[in-house]
């Protein structure tokens, strides 16, 4: 028996896509939009849950908690954006 190559589009895995290059952060109005909409979310779910479930004590604290928190990872990395610069293409040499 002679061995047969396999049709040609099934020869190679097809490689990865290079990765995106995101030269451009965020504006603060995406920072906004993204905290109002998460804000929403939180708010629906928070009369869902007092609706299923009125006598259950702590649903406040945790959804402020939620909401809180991820207006502090937005707000630090709105200034991780603005702040931080990439190193320089000597210093990439080097390490």
């Amino acid at each position: 028996m002679t061995e047969t190559s396999p049709p040609a589009d099934q020869t190679t895995e097809a490689s990865p896509p290079a990765p995106m290059e995101d030269d451009q952060p965020f504006a603060l109005r995406d920072y906004l939009v993204v905290n109002a909409a998460f804000i929403a979310f939180l708010a629906i779910l928070y009369v869902l849950m007092i609706k299923l479930f009125p006598n259950t004590g702590g649903l406040t604290v945790f959804f402020v908690i939620l909401a809180v928190g991820f207006i502090a990872v937005s707000i630090y990395d709105f200034l991780f954006d603005r702040l931080w610069t990439p190193p320089a293409d000597e210093e990439r040499d080097e390490a």
